[in-house]
């Protein structure tokens, strides 16, 4: 409970659409970690054994952090760090909703996406071409990481390191241009408490192929340009209704983001000067 969400009018855009969400009201159609640790979609009309006061289970073993999305072709697409095996992985279905409006179809084995300590705080865009773009935090080194994946199909990710300056990459958001460019909202735990906790970065080359935004030795790249965020008042990262820097992008392609400080606070990001 808590994360943000997004509600669309019909059931197949809500499934698509939505953030993640517990205790919705009856017919909507999302995804939801129970208490057990189990990730379930709400579909209330669901019946059979294989339901759960009609909830779906799609993973076993999970966390809170998950997200997902939706292909052109319908297909779901779930990513989830999962606790007991700690690691980040993914999950589709290609038939969530069948011809009667009922949830129908099964979901994929799962796809692990990086190696063990990398995956909270993640969160997943599909863009308009069905690439599959994932940030998320590597508790291991502290950093921001990105992952891209040619479509749900792909099992070979290509994993990059975008921030690794001081402790960043907690509450991410992640949405994509209409140029095909990778945005990612992030907070920088270094900074709590201050006004510089706020990041965005995007990537400056085209995709694929995605590379680091730092080296082996934390240089930069400058293939990756991240930057801190400016706010009227000190972003209240350290309380728990503070669970994610919300992104998204306005209608002329600018980044705008949305997070808790004294009141709840946006900024856009001005186009730049020629």
């Amino acid at each position: 409970s808590g994360a943000s969400m997004r509600l669309a009018p019909s059931a197949s855009a809500a499934l698509a659409a939505a953030r993640i969400v517990c205790d919705l009201e009856p017919g909507m159609r999302t995804v939801q970690r129970n208490l057990a640790g189990g990730v379930r979609t709400n579909q209330t009309e669901a019946t059979g054994s294989t339901t759960t006061g009609g909830r779906n289970s799609v993973a076993g073993s999970a966390s809170i952090h998950f997200d997902m999305g939706r292909a052109s072709d319908g297909t779901v697409i779930i990513v989830y760090y999962d606790e007991a095996a700690n690691t980040l992985k993914l999950i589709y279905n290609n038939t969530p909703v069948g011809a009667n409006g009922l949830y129908a179809g099964s979901f994929s084995a799962p796809l692990v996406l990086d190696s063990s300590y990398n995956g909270t705080n993640v969160s997943l865009a599909v863009d308009g071409s069905d690439h599959i773009h994932i940030a998320y935090y590597d508790s291991a080194s502290a950093d921001l990481k990105y992952i891209y994946l040619d479509s749900y199909l792909d099992t070979v990710p290509d994993v990059v390191r975008v921030d690794a300056y001081h402790s960043v990459g907690l509450w991410t958001d992640i949405e994509v241009s209409s140029a095909g460019v990778p945005y990612i909202a992030y907070y920088n735990n270094s900074e709590n408490g201050t006004g510089d906790s706020i990041k965005l970065t995007h990537y400056l080359s085209a995709l694929p192929p995605v590379l680091d935004g730092v080296d082996g030795s934390n240089n930069i790249t400058g293939l990756w340009e991240s930057l801190t965020v400016p706010v009227r008042n000190v972003p209240r990262g350290g309380l728990p209704q503070f669970n994610r820097v919300n992104l998204e992008m306005n209608n002329g392609g600018e980044p705008v983001l949305g997070f808790l400080a004294d009141d709840v606070e946006t900024s856009v990001r001005l186009p730049e000067i020629p």
